[in-house]
């Protein structure tokens, strides 16, 4: 009510009490005796009363309509994102102050038009706001029935004469045309639609329904979002090789309830998509020069993930660990640059392979066989060669990037030949020698690995 309303109803208000004073000083004036208890036609006490009870179903009606339109739209809202999106927090959050904002209007009601109108006085100056005149004199005759029924001497029969008149008057007035304006119908209806969108909901999809309704009451639960469309754990960050294109798996879930045709992606601003085969989506991330995020769209799922590119791991050192057999009698092992991919041993030689890369591995392979790296070297089993053989060596980095090409070794072992000795300087043209003569030569023996 604006300031002028509320100066018309104190005015009118003081008019009343005005009025009822007068009355008042009327039938003191012509009392003869004590007071006796004036009571309010039975008819107009139940005039009032059911007017009172109107107001109270109205502005209820009207302020629980509202409370359940506000409950169900803010409902709806995480529906729908929920459908599109991971909402995040602080949105279901707002929903739910809004639901509760719109939920307060309930007891703000209650407190305005039940607790303020609790009294006949108080419909009396609810009436008067409709029909001034009418509340006036009504709020009179009531001050007059309270002040006898306080023990004050007036001359009952004029009191009696004041309420019965005012009484009759109050017949020629409909007392529901009093009732400030209604909306109860457009609250209805602006209640009645989210409400019934909501219980086909829960009726069509009681899962999505009820994870909805678990996650817009608790926001601040971390309650996981339900799809229709179920994939499989991805992680949160993905390491690419740099400038590669690279395949990336997405696979359906057994309980997942739809299985769209086609999934979608985008990459850093790079749309791309597969088709579903043998329940999964086998996507191709274009070459990423730069980190990135990739946005992926499965029927109602929605997944982000980090992609990171990098450099393939390269082998910076290989070596080569000979152990020459045992006739030869050689202790320790002989160390031999292997980068170039050959390897000439003695037969019945011991050979494993030491690899050095520029970051930490997790894994290896040697011939297709698992092998567990130390940080950034690998080591080979020991293996002793009597014929041409071959080793491959595959490794893959902490971050899940195989090496650029699997390295191979040739070993081709070779026989140990005969020691060889010769002579040296001795002297060919003479033939004859004295006793006296001295024959100077030098005597050489040499072996490959002896």
């Amino acid at each position: 009510m604006n300031d002028g309303g509320l100066e018309a109803a104190a005015v009118r208000t003081e008019n009343g009490q005005r009025k009822g004073q007068a009355t008042m000083g009327m039938i003191d004036e012509g009392q003869g005796g004590g007071g006796t208890g004036v009571a309010l036609p039975h008819d107009l006490e139940h005039r009032l009363t059911a007017f009172r009870r109107l107001v109270w179903r109205v502005k209820l009606v009207e302020a629980a309509c509202g409370a359940l339109c506000g409950v169900a739209v803010a409902y709806l809202l995480v529906v729908a994102l929920d459908r599109v999106m991971d909402t995040p927090g602080w949105i279901r959050l707002a929903a739910f102050g809004a639901a509760v904002a719109a939920a307060a209007l309930v007891p703000l009601a209650v407190q305005r038009w039940v607790w303020c109108h609790r009294g006949l006085d108080q419909v009396a100056r609810l009436l008067a706001r409709r029909f001034p005149s009418m509340g006036d004199q009504l709020l009179g005759i009531i001050e007059i029935v309270r002040g006898d029924a306080a023990g004050q001497t007036r001359s009952r029969a004029l009191c009696e004469a004041a309420v019965a008149q005012v009484a009759e008057m109050s017949r020629g007035y409909d007392f529901r045309q009093a009732v400030p304006p209604s909306r109860q119908f457009v609250w209805g209806v602006l209640a009645a639609v989210p409400v019934a969108v909501a219980v086909a909901i829960a009726a069509l999809a009681p899962d999505a329904a009820a994870n909805a309704w678990a996650r817009f009451l608790t926001p601040w639960r971390p309650i996981e979002r339900f799809t229709f469309t179920r994939i499989d754990p991805l992680p949160d960050r993905m390491v690419v090789p740099h400038g590669e294109a690279t395949p990336l798996v997405v696979a359906l879930r057994e309980t997942t309830r739809w299985r769209p045709r086609r999934a979608t992606a985008r990459v850093g601003g790079q749309p791309v998509s597969a088709p579903l085969e043998e329940g999964r989506y086998t996507f191709t991330v274009p070459p990423q020069l730069a980190a990135s995020t990739m946005a992926l769209a499965v029927g109602d799922e929605r997944r982000r993930m980090r992609i990171e590119p990098m450099f393939r791991p390269e082998i910076t050192a290989l070596e080569a660990q000979i152990v020459l057999p045992a006739y030869l009698e050689r202790a320790g092992a002989l160390t031999q640059d292997a980068r170039g991919g050959t390897l000439a041993p003695v037969k019945g030689s011991t050979v494993s392979l030491c690899a050095t890369a520029n970051r930490a591995l997790s894994s290896a392979h040697v011939d297709g066989t698992p092998v567990t790296p130390t940080g950034t070297v690998v080591r080979t089993p020991p293996r002793t060669v009597a014929e041409q053989t071959r080793l491959t060596l595959a490794w893959r980095d902490e971050n899940g990037l195989d090496g650029q090409a699997p390295i191979e070794v040739a070993v081709v072992p070779r026989a140990d030949e005969p020691p060889v000795v010769a002579t040296a300087d001795a002297p060919a043209t003479r033939s004859v020698l004295l006793n006296t003569d001295t024959l100077r030569f030098k005597v050489a023996a040499r072996d490959d690995f002896g």
